[in-house]
């Protein structure tokens, strides 16, 4: 069975626990799929989604979405040790502050923060 590496797991919960958020179970089999939906609001606008890429031995995180979910708190830093990370969803929380400068060193293909506290510039 695939398994994320423990520190993706340590990341995972060091960004749950700063954002607040309760909903995720964190283990190193949370990807035992493609693709991992831990918790799913009834309203669509309302969305926690976390999808991995798996390949025979190894799964790494590549898509985190979480959405109107009333999160407050900066953007964790911890975000940039998943190496693999191509999506970023935080839409309609209150997360404030910058974006962290070690977010540059992910291979980020989309980055949505819409309707939260965000300032600053986007880092390269």
């Amino acid at each position: 069975a695939q398994s994320l590496p423990k520190e993706e797991v340590h990341a995972l919960e060091t960004i749950s626990k700063k954002l607040g958020t309760t909903i995720w179970n964190i283990k190193e089999t949370s990807c035992g799929g493609v693709i991992n939906v831990n918790y799913q609001e009834r309203k669509m606008q309302n969305l926690s989604k976390v999808v991995c890429n798996c390949n025979n031995t190894v799964c790494h995180v590549t898509n985190i979405l979480l959405k109107g979910l009333n999160l407050a708190g900066v953007l964790p830093v911890e975000f940039a040790n998943l190496s693999y990370l191509q999506e970023i969803d935080l839409s309609r929380n209150y997360i404030s502050g910058s974006i962290p400068r070690t977010f540059a060193r992910l291979p980020l293909t989309n980055l949505s923060l819409l309707g939260n506290r965000i300032n600053g510039f986007i880092p390269e």
